[in-house]
């Protein structure tokens, strides 16, 4: 846990309960892991977020519970001036030590960019923006105009894909920026069996499924899998395509292609959103993981599915393709339906789901072996340089300098590609710690008797200990009787 000085007050822009979605979501699990680090967190949310007759779905609000962990404030209309310039005041007025918006569609840069700009005159206040998109999938007049406003209004902006972030330097190169892929959200519970899934979405055992998840608009491409699946090579196979999501789009473009095609008995339709804890049972029943998208930035469909271990079916778009290895975890295509067509026909005559399964395993622990790689050849090297020389002392530094080369590369990767929020000012306090003890046993306790160096040195290494106890909040008590506990039964 960080220090009362290092405890920060952060504000979050954007959607939370009772809005639903994978943004929101976001939201809040984010709060949770500042909160978790001891900073305080408040969300402010909508009261409006879109007006009904722009948004496409059924209803845009949760029907869970409120999260009693989370501090939500209902703030911000999206459509009216006079709320933002009062809402941008309001918050300036707390003088929070950062305020993050989160930032995916132009329609909202009015609203948000000028609370962003109300929110700086304070310049000890840190603002920043949080991108999914810059540019949306489905271009309208006036979104790069919007887009701009946004991007200019902060002082610095996290994107989460390389395409993202290439948009965003568009706008202004200057800021400072960061590109953070996006990350696996945490939050659908527990693995099941492909035969628990099954059962609980009432499919059919003896069919294989290809998933098609998640609000379904027109640049996600579901016309394209459709006339994918409607090749003749497929007619015969066990294999269905299974769609799960709320159509944001005309649902009867699709129903009048379905029909088209012939496709009524080779589609599953669950035409409805998807809460969390359900998530788990159609990607544990899927064998191939299908994102058809004619534009894209980047997706969280594809780190679900590398979660639940599925293989994928990308377009080369945006940023999908960019941790997507074609051949490896699935297939990277052009986003035309045949095309989409020749990989699900591979996928089912030449391939099972463990196939790719292996290689989505390869891929998340590829870096450890380059890791461990780049550990033994520092130890090699410096072995033959140093152990000669000063004996079991020069091993003991080959030891450390090996093992810190690989704690930094291993840190690299991460920020770039798996992204752990590491404490930072910790770890070089336990740094300091350790080198501070390391100098007094090596050149302070210099000219005494070995009876007494070795006292010392384990005088040292216990006020080490209670340093790391007392840093900690150890409950050593509490341990003490759990382990006297376990040996006594």
């Amino acid at each position: 846990m960080p220090t009362v000085m290092e405890k920060k007050r952060i504000i979050i822009v954007g959607p939370a309960y009772p809005y639903r979605g994978g943004i929101a979501d976001f939201n809040e699990r984010l709060s949770r892991e500042f909160q978790r680090e001891g900073h305080e967190v408040t969300i402010y949310t909508f009261t409006l977020q879109y007006p009904s007759f722009l948004f496409p779905g059924k209803t845009q609000y949760s029907t869970s519970p409120a999260p009693e962990d989370l501090t939500i404030e209902r703030k911000v209309n999206s459509i009216n001036p006079l709320n933002w310039i009062k809402v941008g005041k309001e918050i300036r007025r707390q003088r929070p030590d950062i305020v993050m918006i989160r930032f995916w569609l132009p329609f909202l840069a009015p609203c948000l960019g000028t609370i962003a700009r109300i929110v700086r005159r304070d310049k000890r206040i840190k603002v920043v923006a949080l991108l999914d998109n810059v540019i949306p999938h489905e271009r309208r007049i006036g979104d790069r105009m919007f887009a701009r406003y946004m991007i200019k209004s902060v002082g610095g902006y996290v994107a989460m894909s390389e395409s993202v972030l290439r948009d965003a330097k568009s706008f202004d190169n200057t800021q400072p920026c960061s590109l953070t892929p996006h990350p696996l959200y945490d939050n659908f519970g527990t693995k099941v069996t492909r035969e628990e899934a099954i059962s609980h979405l009432g499919l059919d055992a003896d069919q294989r499924y290809i998933l098609f998840f998640g609000l379904i608009r027109d640049y996600k491409g579901l016309d394209l899998l459709l006339q994918a699946f409607a090749d003749k090579r497929l007619r015969g196979e066990k294999v269905k395509l299974l769609v799960a999501g709320e159509f944001y789009s005309n649902a009867e473009r699709y129903e009048q292609l379905e029909k088209e095609l012939d496709l009524a008995q080779h589609i599953v339709w669950c035409k409805k959103f998807v809460p969390a804890d359900k998530v788990r049972y159609y990607f544990a029943a899927a064998d191939l993981v299908a994102q058809p998208y004619k534009t894209a930035t980047q997706s969280g469909i594809t780190q679900i599915a590398y979660h639940f271990e599925r293989p994928m079916l990308v377009t080369n778009v945006g940023g999908l393709a960019e941790i997507v290895p074609h051949g490896k975890v699935g297939y990277v295509v052009k986003p035309e339906a045949s095309d989409i067509a020749d990989a699900l026909v591979d996928f089912v005559d030449n391939h099972s789901d463990t196939d790719f399964r292996e290689g989505i395993l390869e891929e998340k622990t590829k870096y450890a072996a380059y890791i461990t790689f780049l550990g033994l050849g520092v130890t090699l090297a410096l072995s033959f340089l140093l152990v000669p020389k000063m004996g079991y002392r020069g091993a003991a530094w080959v030891r450390l300098i090996a093992e810190a080369a690989m704690v930094v590369w291993s840190y690299t990767l991460c920020r770039r590609h798996y992204p752990i929020p590491y404490d930072l000012k910790r770890i070089g306090e336990y740094f300091a710690v350790a080198a501070v003890v390391y100098c007094v046993s090596e050149y302070a306790l210099l000219g005494l008797n070995a009876t007494m160096h070795t006292a010392l040195n384990v005088i040292l290494f216990l006020a080490a200990m209670a340093y790391a106890v007392w840093r900690e909040k150890i409950d050593i008590k509490g341990l003490a009787k759990s382990v006297i506990g376990k040996f006594i039964r």
